[in-house]
């Protein structure tokens, strides 16, 4: 197959195909060396092992998720807007070939990364608490919940066009692959509900382990085929469909025309936020005339917030223990996070791609007020999502404290729930400026996002670990959290302020700097290849 033949040797000379699975396995094992040197001396091997397979097979999961269907979300609608994906079907290729051939070079970063961990899971085996079995189930619902959700974003790329639209319905499709099922099957009697809870991840999730009370290996082998299946499928209607999607912005510009009004507003709305935006900033007006993207995220998050607010009465995230119970608060802290990145990212490639930063250089703005204006517009979409991110902060903080109200764990949470809110609001500049500054030479909006939220959220959760490994044996509930609000405060200002400082620096220097010179051993093969 010329087209997987030919991305495999574009993706064997890539860095990021050979850094990002030694990043991976250094991950698993700062991973494994935080959790062993953070548990107490008194803990078993054996359950000191179960606990380390659990958290690393946890992380795992969530990475194979959305890590899939975030790579392949945008890897056709890009060659459709660089019109490229017509070009390569002159030629006497079928859409099932440059399907599988983008697939293969999108899938081989994500399956290296994955194949790096899978050693890390193996050591809880030496411990104890685990057993061989539960290993290989783990290792193969892991490989096939990556290949679904490669799956899942390879058919959003084949009906997308712009790269904001295709992430966005990616990470809903995988939602709806994760929760229809279990939404649905409690509309139905209690004896089909298995039928129907099959179709979800979280089935053979549950099952896969033989300490789980209740697991069944049946049950398991079944939701693994149908969901493999599901794959396959998607497989086929992306084949189907990505030989005429290069041509249908010519065919849909009608219907392209009624719903840019439909989102834009009619005539009196757009004269009327215009009035009241433009003198303000006109950047906040001209990344505000989206009027249906903050009525989306506010009704996002309000079903996200209730179904969080459900795992919290379940046994597993209880109030009753807050360190369970702190999952459902850092998800969604951590799901506006990453939506703030991505939002932030693709403003800067899209006006790039379209033009538009050329024409506000030629204003009288300076860079002070494009990085007030950008963040003006980041904190008009997100301040419902994240006024409704601070309610549930506050009942969760009330449902904790109801079940120990000792004067140090009320003081721990309160304090906890304060340095959340803060660092809401801290972490949403940060990243609109460490985003703004990394998209400047990026055309990946996604890279930009999970760089820029990598150094700004993920990089104070290793330096918590660090100190833990090299505090004290024991740390109070309120001990920890201090610790924890002071290294992320500190890290944000840092990265921050470091952003915002290079950005105004080197913003037109940026835009108007020459392309390098080819180095000496320049090669034509490897340019074409590039």
């Amino acid at each position: 197959m010329p087209i997987v033949q030919r991305e495999l040797l574009v993706s064997s000379r890539k860095r990021l195909t050979f850094w990002s699975r030694i990043g991976a396995a250094l991950a698993g094992f700062l991973a494994v060396f935080f959790i062993v040197g953070a548990e107490p001396d008194v803990m078993t091997a054996g359950a000191l092992g179960a606990k380390l397979f659990h958290w690393l097979a946890n992380a795992a999961f969530w990475l194979c998720l959305f890590g899939g269907a975030l790579l392949t979300a945008d890897c056709l609608s890009v060659e459709k807007r660089e019109g490229t994906l017509g070009l390569l079907f002159l030629t006497d290729l079928k859409g099932h070939d440059v399907v599988l051939g983008k697939l293969v070079a999108k899938s081989l970063t994500a399956v290296f990364c994955l194949i790096a961990i899978i050693p890390m899971l193996a050591v809880p085996i030496l411990l104890g608490g685990v057993t061989g079995g539960d290993f290989w189930r783990v290792t193969l619902f892991l490989l096939n919940t990556l290949f679904v959700s490669l799956c899942l974003g390879m058919v959003v790329s084949v009906f997308s066009r712009e790269s904001r639209n295709a992430t966005a319905v990616a990470v809903f499709a995988v939602l709806l692959w994760l929760l229809l099922p279990m939404i649905v099957s409690s509309l139905i009697p209690v004896r089909g509900r298995v039928f129907v809870n099959v179709l979800s991840p979280s089935v053979p999730w549950s099952h896969a382990f033989s300490a789980m009370p209740g697991r069944r290996f049946g049950v398991f082998a079944v939701a693994l085929l149908l969901q493999h299946l599901l794959g396959w499928i998607c497989l086929a209607v992306a084949s189907r469909h990505a030989q005429a999607s290069w041509h249908e912005h010519q065919k849909s510009q009608p219907w392209r025309e009624r719903s840019h009004e439909f989102l834009r507003g009619d005539a009196e709305w757009r004269l009327a936020l215009r009035r009241l935006l433009l003198p303000i900033n006109p950047l906040l007006w001209l990344e505000s005339r989206n009027r249906m993207m903050r009525g989306v995220l506010v009704w996002l998050f309000v079903p996200a917030a209730m179904i969080c607010w459900l795992l919290n009465s379940h046994p597993v995230f209880h109030w009753s223990r807050a360190e369970q119970a702190l999952g459902t608060v850092l998800f969604l802290h951590l799901f506006i996070m990453l939506l703030v990145a991505f939002d932030a990212s693709t403003r800067m490639v899209y006006a790039r791609r379209d033009d538009t930063l050329t024409m506000i250089l030629t204003t009288r703005l300076d860079t002070e007020d494009i990085l007030r204006g950008e963040w003006l517009a980041a904190r008009r979409l997100f301040g419902w999502p994240a006024l409704i991110v601070m309610a549930f902060d506050l009942f969760w903080m009330l449902g904790v404290v109801a079940y120990d109200r000792r004067p140090a764990h009320v003081l721990g949470a309160a304090v906890l729930v304060a340095t959340l809110v803060l660092s809401l609001f801290l972490h949403g500049r940060a990243l609109v400026w460490t985003a703004l500054l990394y998209s400047l030479r990026s055309k990946r909006p996604y890279r930009v996002a999970l760089r820029a939220f990598a150094v700004i959220v993920l990089a104070p959760v290793v330096w918590f670990g660090l100190a833990v490994l090299s505090g004290p044996d024991k740390w109070s509930f309120l001990g920890g959290v201090v610790a924890f609000a002071v290294l992320n405060f500190v890290n944000t200002w840092i990265f921050g302020t470091t952003a915002y400082q290079r950005f105004k620096t080197d913003f037109r220097e940026i835009l108007t700097e020459h392309p390098r010179a080819p180095e000496k051993n320049f090669s034509e093969d490897y340019a074409l290849l590039r």
